[in-house]
């Protein structure tokens, strides 16, 4: 479990997939942590049913793309994970020619994935919120 951390200028020497908190296996918890300024991901989530909640998490993957401010990786078995009520801003893709950075990024064959009630604002132009790459059965709240 990553709870109540502030964390910032992860990624200095490895930039890509160095993210604030990685979080693998199943049921995992990252809550009420602030993270900033750093190079990749604020959030990483392999496989499934983890508790990603209540974090503020901004000015991150300032020095990747195809990235975002939680990032829930490829697989099948990545799935059924809940993420609420954080707050994902300032995020901007400075890499020339990248793909673009999204608050959260649900890539490859993530499934069922549960959000709600986050806040996403100030994302670069040409990126957006939220991003779906292939996935099923994902439920959105407002």
């Amino acid at each position: 479990y990553a709870r109540n951390n502030e964390i910032h200028g992860f990624g200095r020497w490895i930039k890509a997939y160095q993210p604030a908190i990685g979080l693998y296996g199943v049921g995992n918890e990252a809550s009420n942590n602030q993270i900033y300024n750093g190079a990749d991901t604020g959030i990483l989530c392999y496989q499934n049913n983890h508790l990603i909640q209540c974090n503020k998490i901004y000015n991150v993957a300032k020095e990747t793309s195809d990235a975002g401010g939680i990032y829930s990786y490829w697989g099948w078995d990545t799935r059924g994970s809940l993420i609420k009520w954080n707050c994902i801003y300032d995020l901007i893709d400075s890499v020339p020619g990248g793909t673009g950075l999204w608050g959260i990024y649900l890539d490859g064959y993530t499934s069922g994935t549960t959000l709600y009630g986050n806040i996403i604002d100030n994302i670069s132009p040409g990126s957006s919120g939220s991003a779906y790459t292939g996935g099923v059965h994902h439920h959105l709240h407002a």
